[in-house]
């Protein structure tokens, strides 16, 4: 994970150059109280639109007209200095409450000044873009401007971070809805501004009322959305704050700059129809701990969506809208290396067990068929004090039957642990922090991704590397197995989605292009859970369900907020997405819709037209004990008549 290993210098420049101690200057001028008028941050941060957003952290208060911005140089951003830790990702209190106000208020502020001394390094740009306002192509290092200054900005202290002494913005993160409108606001009344207007009904943004749930019933265009936001009140249409959220979203890539002479993009077409909104329940809250680890929901049934708090495991049932509370991490048996206690930095549910992993190596393990109430065990993966666990996921043994539970963790490590017996089974290291990793359905083969631009597909058993696969441009922080075995999927943060068919890994089956920024999670649909499909997560607002079987059509999904998670029901007809926001977030459930046969397939001179509609055929599906509906179930699905009890 690099946010916590390393983090790449601007070129150019020494590996310590980016803080030299002898060279900083922070200056704290000002503490802007919520309750009195305050002066803005300056104009300049007009420079990039995708970068920056200090003006959100420093407005005036929501009763007060905005104050006209006073000149300062130019904005930038400082990346933290190589080996120090991540900052914690503040999008709400612990365990979905909301976060506590501060005595200085909510827009408290500080001001850094960064000095580093010797000319400046050279200005990069992705995409072969030039010039500033670059939009989510924007460098992660933001605007380095002459004369060796970094200029003064102004950051909210919630997003601050103390490092060896040092304030540092917790820059990977992007603005929650709050703080998008308000900024929005502040731009579209600023000269020239190149921002839509926005009335000044959004200033109320912070006491809005949110419904304890949103269904399909409700649903109603721009005036309530599956967010219960009411965008004529505000006077905007909702594909407008779409289009000014892409505008101000920043991409975070570690490897820079991006090459140039790269194939053109061609999107997938938007033309597919797999799934639609059912209901949001916003009494569920993710805790997100770290803006590049998403895997932090996971559904075991359609009733039960297991999520993370910062201490505590909630399991959720959308359909009733009930919560329980089943793991409490607080005073954990094993004591965490992480300072501040327990973590959850990854969770994930699957044959039988509940697997949680923490920032400090640690882990919790409880049977899903255990009686209620009866304690979890605990452990530790890694003693290393880089032994964040930054994914894992569970398969079953091909020789034992027993549930396995794969850690991936940033000391460049992978464990196994028999989850029958709480003993680790297998370690296999390799030459960068491990970020996630995914195990064939036989068990065979396992998909490795890192800190690292090319994908390993190794021996499950012996950790022997048997294939690299190269094409990606950066890190990465996804991969996904087919059911069916033969499709893998990987995600990286250049934004791309490789597929290869695992008995031909020369050259990808596909690839598919993410909008706004890289993939942070991917889910093939189960098999026997129709048409099949992959889902792929950004960081924030968008899912994509693309066609797994042409891959020539997606659905994109869109909402307001920062993803934490996603999961399909083990049956396939129902899938989950947590949304982390503070404001407008929750458990969002879609369902399956046109679940009988599609259209005539086309020319079979395509050589994956052969594979089937769903994972298996209809024989193949009778006889996977995976699948669990049977052959009526599903043809009373494929009429739409699946809910009706006989």
């Amino acid at each position: 994970m690099s946010g916590q290993q390393q983090q790449q210098q601007p070129p150019g420049a020494s590996q310590n150059a980016a803080l030299p101690s002898s060279a900083v200057l922070f200056s704290a001028l000002q503490t802007l109280h919520h309750d009195a008028p305050a002066p803005t941050a300056d104009g300049a941060m007009d420079v990039d639109d995708g970068a920056f957003y200090g003006l959100a952290q420093s407005m005036p208060p929501l009763h007060s007209a905005p104050t006209p911005p006073q000149p300062a140089p130019a904005a930038a951003q400082v990346p933290p200095s190589p080996g120090t830790g991540a900052p914690e990702d503040a999008l709400g209190a612990d365990d979905g409450a909301p976060a506590p106000a501060t005595s200085a208020g909510p827009h408290a502020a500080v001001v850094a000044a960064v000095v580093v001394s010797g000319p400046p390094p050279p200005l990069v740009h992705l995409d072969g873009q030039s010039g500033v306002g670059a939009g989510d192509n924007t460098s992660s290092y933001g605007q380095l401007v002459g004369n060796g200054m970094l200029a003064v900005d102004a950051y909210d202290s919630a997003d601050m971070v103390d490092l060896d002494g040092f304030l540092l913005e917790d820059f990977e993160r992007n603005l929650d809805f709050i703080r998008f409108v308000e900024q929005w606001y502040y731009r579209a009344s600023l000269p020239a501004g190149g921002y839509p207007s926005i009335s000044d009904g959004v200033l109320g943004v912070r006491g809005w009322r949110r419904p304890a749930q949103v269904t399909a019933a409700e649903l109603d265009g721009d005036r309530y959305d599956a967010q219960g936001v009411d965008w004529t009140s505000v006077g905007v249409m909702r594909e407008t704050a779409r289009h000014v959220r892409r505008k101000l979203y920043h991409n975070y890539t570690n490897i820079l700059p991006r090459p140039v002479g790269l194939p053109p993009v061609c999107p997938l077409s938007d033309t597919a129809n797999f799934f639609r909104f059912r209901r949001l329940n916003t009494r569920d809250r993710v805790h997100l701990s770290h803006f590049q680890l998403r895997n932090l929901m996971c559904a075991a049934s359609r009733s039960d969506v297991y999520y993370a708090g910062k201490t505590h495991i909630f399991a959720a049932d959308p359909g009733s809208n009930a919560t329980r509370m089943v793991m409490d991490l607080t005073k954990p048996k094993i004591e965490s290396l992480y300072p501040g206690g327990w973590k959850t930095s990854t969770l994930t549910a699957g044959h039988g067990v509940l697997v949680v992993g923490g920032f400090g190596g640690e882990y919790a393990l409880a049977s899903l068929d255990a009686e209620w109430g009866r304690r979890h065990a605990e452990g530790l993966v890694t003693g290393d004090d880089n032994g964040i666990t930054n994914h894992v996921h569970t398969y079953l043994d091909r020789h034992s039957a027993h549930a396995r539970a794969v850690f991936c963790s940033n000391d460049r490590k992978i464990r196994v642990l028999d989850c029958a017996t709480e003993a680790f089974v297998k370690e296999h290291e390799y030459d960068w922090p491990v970020n996630c990793a995914a195990t064939s359905p036989d068990g065979r083969l396992r998909c490795v991704v890192g800190d690292d631009t090319a994908v390993t597909i190794g021996d499950a058993e012996t950790g022997r590397p048997l294939q690299q696969l190269h094409g990606h441009l950066d890190y990465g922080f996804a991969c996904a197995w087919s059911d069916d075995g033969l499709h893998v999927a990987t995600g990286n943060q250049d934004k791309q989605v490789r597929v290869y068919d695992a008995r031909y890994w020369a050259r990808p089956l596909a690839v598919v292009y993410t909008e706004m920024a890289g993939a942070r999670a991917l889910r093939y649909s189960p098999v026997g859970g129709g048409k099949r499909v992959l889902l792929v997560a950004e960081p924030a607002d968008l899912l994509h369900l693309v066609d797994a079987q042409l891959y020539r059509s997606k659905q994109r999904l869109d909402q307001f907020g920062e993803i934490a998670g996603v999961s399909f029901a083990p049956d396939g007809g129902e899938f989950f997405a947590a949304n982390a926001d503070e404001k407008l977030g929750g458990i969002m459930e879609y369902e399956r819709r046109g679940h009988g046969r599609g259209p005539a397939r086309p020319a079979a001179d395509d050589h994956h037209l052969d594979e089937p509609w769903d994972w298996a055929d209809d024989d193949g599906l009778e006889r996977d004990g995976r699948v669990g509906r049977n052959a009526s179930w599903r043809a009373r699905r494929a009429a739409g008549l699946e809910r009706i009890v006989v």
